[in-house]
């Protein structure tokens, strides 16, 4: 696969969104939070679902959860009580901190900080939230909630406060465990790139594959069955632009807060933005993530290195398919040298051209959690995720992760950002939250108030085989209200009892304080 113009910027989203954001001056408005203008599943969906008799969804009043500049990253999970949910995400603050360490001993830079908080519910519609930490980065790039058994942890950027090696802001990842009321403890979970040794097996020279402390991007957490703490981050080395696009790795820790293991999935190739991480049946970690170097969305699960390494080799006799021998691995120029469905994606001159398991890829560049990946309870791996190029929501789905069938869940306007993808603990059947962002426009992807909203997807086919048919899933409409762009950053969780939560962003303009305010919201649903 070549590779894309212009390579990969996962922040060039966000600086978009806060525009966005910032253009709700010139709407009318007013410092009120009104509720959601809630339609019939059919009216609001796009398409009517099954024609039979279905539960119907019935959603609660709208809840503030945090009104303080609140949400711009946010995850979402139940609690281990099994009657209410937790959230984790960042407050904007206005203070900013100074970067001691400038790079290449530059003037002192400005960082940005944010606070981590955690918030959670009481009867779902009383919420209490208290600080977790302050963190210093260039750009927020993702937060995680997960549950070690009733102590919750929250994965994220942090650590060393105002500049690393090369960079300014936080560069570790930090898995933070709270101790009681109102008090947390943050763990150093990797602090440098050579913890997930790499060695021999890296395809570039110069060991770039352990060298540098620029870790912890998009860490992303999950609980395995027998009870181990996977995380999931992207290590951008030295933490310069052009590096981080050609030579990221993607990479993997595990254990519990204090004791880690580290090991890496894909190397040296631009891979690891916006991961999404869940464990099968047999306790392994499975993993999709965005290679914007190549516009491609990767599956790989444990052992990484069959899913992501090339075979060894002396010559190019050595190599199946045509591929030729560089470096001591066998490398592809072409999809034609690699066993269908698997498809090239690298560079074979700079040692890169490795045969994949692709799940689908675009020539515009993928927004930010544009994926999420959910295991069934019959061990298939599907994905929900956001087709930039033809602005649509899309489920895939695979047995074997390498094979995968694929097709709409909905198609009306550009829709289906920030998925969330869920499993049904009554049905086994999967539901998903996403955005919608306006009315279809080909040329462009600007999202509009008066035609977004927040909906909630779920199945009400038979599985698998009307999992791609669009009129099997049956939408609902969570949040739609012109006053303010609702619903960016969705994200699900669902109670044993199949009760809904969604998490979700509020923007609007205050007129009276003369800014835009971010407002993190919740809505809990229930069948009837």
């Amino acid at each position: 696969m070549k590779r894309r113009q212009g390579g990969n910027c996962p922040w060039a989203w966000w600086l978009a969104v806060l525009l966005l954001v910032t253009g709700l001056a010139c709407s009318s408005s007013n410092n009120n939070v009104p509720d959601g203008n809630d339609v019939s599943d059919a009216d609001g969906g796009g398409d009517n679902g099954d024609q039979a008799q279905v539960k119907q969804l019935v959603w609660s009043q709208r809840v503030t959860v945090d009104a303080e500049q609140a949400g711009a990253q946010l995850s979402l999970a139940a609690m281990p009580d099994g009657e209410n949910f937790a959230i984790a995400y960042f407050k904007k603050i206005d203070e900013v901190g100074q970067c001691t360490e400038p790079i290449l001993g530059g003037p002192p830079t400005d960082v940005i900080q944010d606070r981590v908080r955690y918030a959670w519910s009481s009867g779902l519609d009383s919420w209490q939230h208290e600080d977790v930490a302050t963190v210093s980065t260039v750009m927020i790039t993702g937060i995680s909630l997960v549950f070690d058994g009733s102590t919750p942890l929250v994965g994220y950027l942090g650590g060393t406060p105002f500049g690393g090696l090369q960079v300014c802001g936080g560069t570790d990842a930090i898995v933070a465990r709270r101790t009681g009321a109102g008090s947390w403890t943050e763990d150093i979970a990797v602090a440098v790139s050579n913890e997930a040794a790499a060695g021999g097996d890296c395809p570039k020279m110069q060991a770039i594959c352990d060298f540098g402390d620029v870790v912890g991007l998009w860490t992303t957490l999950a609980r395995a069955p027998d009870g181990t703490i996977g995380l999931v981050y992207r290590d951008i080395h030295n933490g310069y632009t052009k590096e981080a696009d050609d030579s990221s790795d993607l990479e993997y820790a595990y254990g519990h807060p204090g004791s880690w293991s580290h090991e890496w999935i894909d190397l040296a190739r631009g891979a690891g933005d916006f991961p999404s991480l869940a464990f099968g049946p047999d306790d392994q970690p499975a993993v999709i993530y965005y290679n914007g170097e190549y516009g491609t969305l990767h599956f790989a699960k444990r052992p990484w290195a069959e899913w992501t390494q090339p075979a060894d080799c002396t010559t190019a006799d050595d190599c199946e398919l045509g591929q030729t021998c560089g470096s001591g691995d066998c490398l592809c120029l072409t999809d034609d040298n690699c066993q269908a469905p698997l498809r090239c994606v690298g560079t074979e001159s700079e040692g890169s051209g490795r045969c994949s398991a692709v799940i689908d890829s675009f020539a515009n560049s993928l927004p930010e959690n544009s994926l999420s990946l959910a295991v069934a309870p019959d061990g298939r791996y599907l994905v929900a995720y956001f087709d930039v190029d033809e602005k649509n929501l899309m489920i895939a789905y695979s047995s074997d992760g390498i094979d995968w069938t694929k097709g709409l869940i909905d198609a009306n306007g550009s829709v289906g950002m920030y998925p969330s993808l869920v499993i049904d603990p009554q049905s086994g059947m999967p539901a998903v939250a996403y955005y919608r962002c306006s009315e279809y426009n080909p040329n462009e992807l600007k999202c509009n108030r008066n035609e977004d909203g927040l909906y909630y997807a779920y199945f009400t086919g038979s599985y698998p085989d009307e999992l791609t048919v669009q009129a099997k899933w049956k939408k609902s409409v969570v949040s739609q209200d012109s006053n303010a762009f609702d619903g960016m950053q969705a994200k699900a969780a669902l109670l044993p009892d199949g009760r809904v939560g969604v998490a979700f962003l509020y923007a609007w303009y205050d007129n009276t304080q003369g800014q835009t305010q971010l407002n993190l919201m919740f809505r809990a649903g229930h069948w009837e």
